[in-house]
């Protein structure tokens, strides 16, 4: 998925740093989580993985 200056404008730096990381391809939430460097999974679903779904960039 690409971003454009509009959905970037929209989103946190926490969704973009997940688009920029997701590109085209399926990971795993734990996959996702060490390509980000996170280890708390709370803190990856309230800060990454919802807002992004939320704002139907993910699915």
């Amino acid at each position: 998925m690409s971003n454009t200056g509009q959905v970037t404008d929209q989103v946190t730096e926490q969704v973009e740093r997940l688009l920029n990381v997701i590109g085209d391809n399926a990971y795993s939430t734990k996959e996702l989580m060490e390509l980000l460097g996170l280890k708390h999974r709370q803190t990856f679903r309230d800060n990454y993985l919802l807002p992004a779904m939320e704002k139907g960039l993910l699915k």
